[in-house]
């Protein structure tokens, strides 16, 4: 139980990061109004792993340690991937009026590539808080330390 705490606060440190840093660089790269985006984009992702955690409950005796595991890894995989698959998406701002739907979709995979990362630490967060709710005072000091 030692060294969850200490994983909270990294995976707070790192989302928070993620947010900020994405923030930055979609204000530079699209427009100003961006950041708007990718905070909400960070809430709905939050809200999407909060609504999945409702639906696929974690059993009290399973262990939770190798899911959460699991997890960061996924979330390390989805941060390394953000920036070739933006690079990858064609879409551009200039062409919308020509090609609307098509743009949209392309906008749609953006938005898509910055939900996940957000989901997963959502889900951390969320498995971590509701299987050990009994200590959540502790842990939530360590988020807001992380943060």
């Amino acid at each position: 139980m030692r060294r969850i705490p200490v994983a909270l606060a990294l995976m707070s440190f790192l989302t928070l990061m993620l947010e900020l840093l994405l923030t930055r660089v979609f204000d530079v790269i699209l427009w100003t109004t961006t950041g708007y985006m990718v905070i909400s984009c960070a809430l709905l992702a939050f809200g999407m792993a909060g609504m999945y955690a409702v639906f696929r409950p974690w059993p009290a005796d399973r262990n939770l340690r190798p899911a959460l595991a699991r997890l960061a890894v996924l979330f390390a995989i989805a941060l390394l991937l953000i920036r070739p698959l933006i690079n990858l998406n064609p879409f551009n701002l200039d062409i919308v009026g020509d090609q609307l739907l098509l743009q949209m979709a392309w906008f749609g995979g953006i938005y898509l590539t910055l939900v996940i990362p957000f989901f997963l630490s959502g889900l951390i967060f969320v498995r971590v808080f509701s299987v050990y709710a009994s200590d959540i005072r502790r842990l939530y000091g360590w988020d807001l330390l992380g943060a």
